[in-house]
C-alpha cells in the first residue's frame, strides 16, 4: 500500500541512548576463530553501540526522549492527545504505552498503542499516528520507539553483534495545514 496523508507533519524527532558504550573490537576474544572484526566493522559501520544498564528499560529511554522533545518543541505535554509506543524490547507484557502516557504527564484522555515490531515499526507507528489525525480522533500524536535489545542477545553472536544497541526516540506527528507524509507499507509473512 502506497498513502498519501495530507494534513499532517513531523514537527520534531528527538532521540536518547545510554551511556554505555561497547566497542566492536572489544568482541574479537570472544568471537569465533576466522572472524575478521575490521572487515565486520567496513562492512555494517558499526564500531560501536550503545547499551543499557540492567534496570534501565525501553520506557526509560522513549522518556528521556520524550521529554528532551518537550523542551525543544516548548510543548505542554497536556496538549498530547494520542501515544503510539513501538518495541520488541517492552517493560513488560502489559500495555507500555500506558506507562509512558502516566509518566509523562499526558492526559487520562490519550488514546494509548503499543506496536511489537522491530526494523518496519517507525512506518507503521506513523501509519498509526496519521490514521488517528485523519480520523479526527487526535491532533497530536507522541510516537515512541524503544529498544533494549541487548539485554536479549548472546554476548558470542557475531551475527547479531553489529547489529544491535539500545535506544528510544519520540517524534511529535501533528495536524498541518501544509504537511503531508507519503507511506509505502507491505507486509510479508512468508519471508519470516
Amino acid at each position: 500500500m502506497i498513502k498519501k496523508f495530507d494534513g499532517i507533519a513531523i514537527r520534531g524527532i528527538s532521540a536518547a541512548v545510554p551511556r554505555k558504550v561497547r566497542e566492536m573490537r572489544d568482541f574479537i576474544p570472544r568471537l569465533q576463530a576466522g572472524v575478521d572484526i575490521e572487515r565486520l566493522i567496513g562492512h555494517t559501520g558499526v564500531e560501536r553501540v550503545r547499551v543499557t544498564e540492567s534496570d534501565t528499560t525501553a520506557s526509560d529511554l522513549c522518556r528521556f526522549a520524550a521529554e528532551q522533545l518537550f523542551r525543544d518543541l516548548e510543548l505542554d505535554p497536556s496538549t498530547i492527545d494520542g501515544l503510539v509506543f513501538v518495541s520488541t524490547t517492552p517493560d513488560s507484557m502489559g500495555s507500555t504505552s500506558t506507562i509512558l502516557q502516566f509518566k509523562l504527564g499526558l492526559p487520562t484522555t490519550t488514546p494509548c498503542f503499543d506496536l511489537a515490531y522491530g526494523c518496519s515499526g517507525y512506518i507503521y507507528a506513523l501509519l498509526q499516528a496519521s490514521l488517528l489525525i485523519t480520523s479526527g480522533t487526535a491532533k497530536r500524536v507522541l510516537l515512541l520507539v524503544g529498544q533494549t535489545n541487548s539485554k536479549r542477545l548472546r554476548k558470542d553472536d557475531k551475527s547479531t553483534l553489529a547489529l544491535f544497541g539500545d535506544g528510544g526516540a519520540a517524534s511529535l506527528i501533528e495536524a498541518s495545514e501544509t504537511g503531508s507524509i507519503l507511506l509505502s507499507v507491505a507486509s510479508d509473512g512468508s519471508r519470516s
